[in-house]
């Protein structure tokens, strides 16, 4: 599947919207059950947030230049490393909040996927 670049940029700030509103409305009901507290889940959520709204201005944006592109895929690459790095150092995580993390790890770099194809056909 090979996206628009208009498209993607829909696709990422949709993602990143449900990111975000996941991590900042729906796991701090699951504190316990995922070991990560709500003083983690709030500022883990501010980068989705960020990320969408960039999205967004992106894909309703009259031009389009690859460093726009080039910045989403750093961004969410930064946000799994960040998720990544959480869950080695974080102790109190149970398994229930490593494979949330680690589910949303692994869509986010099929997100990132898709947006490196887009990337290399306009570049």
């Amino acid at each position: 599947m090979v996206l628009s670049k208009k498209s993607v940029f829909l696709l990422d700030g949709m993602g990143a919207a449900a990111s975000a509103l996941f991590t900042g409305l729906v796991l701090p009901y699951f504190t316990s059950e995922i070991g990560l507290p709500i003083e983690i889940l709030y500022p883990l959520a501010t980068l989705p947030i960020l990320c969408s709204m960039y999205s967004f201005a992106c894909h309703f944006s009259k031009r389009f230049y690859p460093w726009m592109l080039a910045g989403i895929i750093a961004a969410n690459i930064f946000y799994c490393l960040i998720s990544a790095a959480l869950m080695a150092v974080y102790e109190a995580i149970t398994p229930w909040g490593v494979a949330v993390l680690t589910a949303e790890i692994v869509i986010v770099l099929v997100v990132v996927y898709l947006e490196i194809k887009v990337y290399r056909q306009d570049s």
